[in-house]
C-alpha cells in the first residue's frame, strides 16, 4: 500500500474535523450587551426617565428570567416600573428622581437560552468622575467572589473545542509518522 493511499483519507478526515469543529467556536459565544442609556460610567445632568439596555440579539422573554435593577449607593434599590422587552432591547421606566451614584445590575436569558449578566455604574447631578470610578471599583471588589463562582459553573466553551481540534491533528500526525516509518522499514527489508 502506498503512502498516498493512506495520506489522502487522513487529510480528508482532518479537513472534515476542522469543517465541523470550527463553526462551533463561533456558535458557542453568548449574546452581549452592546448599548445602554444611561451608558456605563456616564454622568448625567438630570435624572433619566428610563433605563434602556440593547443586546447583540433578541432577549428571550421568560417569566422571571429577565431582571434589571438600579441601586443607589446609600439608599438601595430604586423604584422602577415594569420591565419591557422588545426584541433585543429592554426598557425600565424610572419613577424616582435620581441624584447621586447608581449601579445597574442585569440578568437576561439570551437568544440561545443561556442566562447572561452584567453590571455597570452611572451618576446623576453633582458627581465627579473620581467618585464614580471609586464607586465602580468598590462594587467590582464586592463582586469578585460571585464572578469566580459563576465562572466555575460555566461549561467549557470554545477553548475546549480548539484543544480537541489540536488533539485530533496531533493524533493524525502521529498516525502518519508511524505509517511512513513502517513503510520505509518494510521497503528497506525487501
Amino acid at each position: 500500500m502506498s503512502i498516498s493511499k493512506i495520506l489522502r483519507p487522513l487529510v480528508a478526515l482532518c479537513v472534515l474535523v476542522f469543517a465541523t469543529v470550527l463553526p462551533v467556536t463561533a456558535a458557542s459565544a453568548h449574546d452581549r450587551l452592546v448599548d445602554s442609556t444611561p451608558a456605563a460610567n456616564e454622568i448625567l445632568g438630570a435624572s433619566p426617565s428610563e433605563l434602556t439596555l440593547r443586546f447583540s440579539a433578541a432577549v428571550t422573554d421568560i417569566a422571571g428570567g429577565n431582571v434589571v435593577t438600579i441601586s443607589a449607593k446609600q439608599q438601595g434599590e430604586v423604584s422602577t416600573g415594569e420591565l419591557k422587552i422588545d426584541g433585543d432591547t429592554l426598557t425600565l421606566p424610572i419613577s424616582a428622581e435620581l441624584n447621586g451614584l447608581y449601579s445597574v445590575a442585569w440578568r437576561v436569558v439570551s437568544s440561545d437560552g443561556h442566562p447572561i449578566e452584567g453590571s455597570y455604574v452611572f451618576g446623576v447631578g453633582d458627581v465627579t468622575a473620581k467618585e464614580l470610578a471609586d464607586y465602580a471599583a468598590g462594587l467590582k471588589n464586592q463582586q469578585v467572589g460571585q464572578a469566580t463562582t459563576a465562572a466555575e459553573e460555566e461549561p467549557p466553551g470554545a477553548a475546549a473545542v480548539v484543544w480537541a481540534s489540536i488533539a485530533v491533528f496531533v493524533f493524525a500526525a502521529i498516525v502518519i509518522a508511524v505509517i511512513v516509518w513502517y513503510q520505509r522499514n518494510n521497503s528497506a527489508r525487501k
